[in-house]
């Protein structure tokens, strides 16, 4: 098991900026809304690894070190299944 890492939370200038001149107000609109839905877009369940980390990774180191532990403490048996941990407090063997 990993040690645990810290996520705080992003701001939208922590963040890389949608840049459209004559734009400002909408693109400050969009980088606003980046950040307040970057930090929530994450799951350990690998239900929604074909879609949340593509759109998460690219934008901060921080999402990337949160999905490499991820990855790296997910269950995997001898027969090659991997857990979902769809259903989060029950431990399945």
């Amino acid at each position: 098991m990993l040690g645990a890492i810290s996520f705080g939370l992003l701001r939208a200038a922590d963040l890389p900026q949608f840049i459209v001149p004559g734009h400002e107000a909408e693109m400050k609109a969009l980088n606003d809304l980046h950040a307040l839905h970057h930090d929530a877009a994450f799951s350990d369940c690998t239900l929604w690894d074909a879609w949340l980390p593509m759109v998460t990774l690219w934008a901060s180191e921080q999402k990337r070190a949160q999905y490499r532990a991820s990855l790296l403490n997910r269950r995997i048996n001898a027969e090659g299944y991997v857990s979902m941990q769809q259903h989060r407090g029950k431990e399945v063997e």
